[in-house]
């Protein structure tokens, strides 16, 4: 007979996190930045079963039906190496993964845009973002700036040690976007819109990604779309989303006209770059009202199983009075488990209308 010594008991690896959804869950492997949709069965399962042995679960199944579909669970968990089988007595010595959540800087994310390339200018602000201890900024160059407008942000960038830069620029031909990263180590990604064709690839041996996209990236409108290509399976997002907005905590942001913003595409902002220092614009209660705003609170959202791997917006809304409403560009529908056009969605053309987008290409 066994005893508590040597019998096998399963459970969930910690970095394997559950998310319960309306009509579906989600298991997110945040160690292998990977999901997988789950019946809400199996997640019952695995919220209620864990410390049990398999065959402990098998034996207490209604009918030789159930038991299939269980063995089926399991065949696909331990498949997929998301549960482990230990002996019953140190099954208690695997706790729970900590869900507190922060980063060692007071701004973790900023967004520039500017049709200025002036070295004063772009440097006042790019040195105020590293006294933020800013993690990863991205500088978007508005049309008609000068072919040399990369290299001059770059190297702005490097004289005040800003890291993990993401450039977005406007196609030119001639320029070889390629060897950018080469010079410029601190560069980790680089869009080029306006392109003929919507591309995107990674340089080998390089942690960088060079992408051709068609659209004006430079319109604050082409933001805020909710999409799978954008999910974010890792735990600090994860953690993140539990306590925070994914898209504007600690995010600051600088419009082309050099207005400060939570991001460049919310109508309300905190002065001008030139008069009011950032640092400033940080402390004000009325700047960080958006950064706690969770998936969990907002309407729909609330009920999908993606909400904690996704991204978020708090600028294009189904309800533009409602801090809570849905994203007006996100498709999916958590109450059928399927995705549409959300453009062509007559509930919310309304809503697209309220933002100028049908008539600017933006509602794509």
């Amino acid at each position: 007979m066994e005893d508590n010594c040597t019998r096998q008991v399963f459970r969930l690896f910690a970095s394997c996190l559950l998310t319960t959804g309306s009509k579906r869950a989600l298991l997110s492997d945040t160690q292998r930045h990977c999901y997988y949709t789950i019946s809400l069965a199996l997640y019952e399962l695995l919220h209620t079963a864990q410390g049990s042995s398999i065959d402990a679960v098998l034996d207490a199944c209604a009918d030789h039906e159930e038991k299939q579909i269980m063995k089926s669970y399991f065949d696909f968990l331990l498949r997929e190496e998301l549960i482990f089988l230990c002996p019953e007595a140190i099954s208690g010595n695997f706790p729970p993964v900590n869900t507190a959540f922060d980063v060692p800087a007071t701004i973790a994310n900023a967004i520039i845009v500017t049709r200025r390339t002036d070295a004063d200018y772009l440097y006042s602000i790019c040195q105020q973002l590293t006294k933020l201890n800013c993690l990863a900024t991205e500088i978007i160059l508005t049309r008609n700036t000068p072919p040399s407008g990369p290299e001059t942000v770059l190297d702005i960038c490097r004289q005040v040690a800003l890291d993990d830069i993401h450039l977005v620029v406007p196609f030119s031909p001639g320029i070889a976007y390629e060897t950018l990263p080469l010079t410029y180590g601190n560069l980790v990604s680089l869009t080029v819109y306006g392109a003929s064709e919507d591309e995107e690839r990674y340089e080998e041996g390089l942690r960088y990604k060079l992408r051709y996209a068609t659209a004006d990236l430079s319109d604050p409108r082409a933001c805020g779309c909710i999409a799978e290509k954008y999910f974010t399976p890792d735990l600090d997002h994860y953690f993140e989303s539990l306590q925070h907005n994914t898209c504007l905590h600690r995010k600051i942001s600088v419009d082309a006209d050099g207005y400060i913003r939570n991001c460049p595409s919310m109508k309300q902002h905190f002065g001008h770059v030139n008069d009011v220092p950032l640092a400033a614009v940080v402390d004000k209660p009325a700047f960080r009202q958006y950064w706690h705003i969770t998936k969990d609170q907002v309407a729909v959202c609330r009920d999908c199983e993606f909400r904690h791997i996704c991204t978020d917006c708090r600028a294009y809304l189904e309800d533009p009075d409602d801090a809570y409403s849905k994203p007006l560009k996100c498709g999916y529908d958590p109450y059928t488990c399927t995705w549409e056009d959300w453009s062509s969605h007559p509930l919310k053309r309304q809503a697209a209308d309220f933002y100028e987008m049908h008539n600017t290409g933006q509602a794509q």
